[in-house]
């Protein structure tokens, strides 16, 4: 499955080279949980990712796609 990300900020713009990218939701989950969670236990890193995974179901079934923007979230 592909997540839409709309990015706002210029680190991920740069990173990325766009403000709108399309991943697997495996390769998200991945960078979501190492960024929130970092070197955590697996059972944490395992329950950040079902977390995750649930958050951005929930974005793209409403929005569309997710963002790096919490105030238009």
């Amino acid at each position: 499955m592909k997540v839409r990300i709309l990015f706002s900020k210029q680190k991920n713009i740069d990173y990325f080279n766009s403000d709108d990218v399309e991943l697997d939701m495996e390769e998200y989950l991945v960078g979501v949980v190492a960024t929130e969670i970092g070197n955590a236990p697996v059972a944490a890193c395992e329950a950040q990712a079902v977390a995750a995974r649930t958050y951005a179901l929930s974005k793209i079934k409403s929005k569309g796609y997710i963002t790096d923007n919490s105030s238009i979230d």
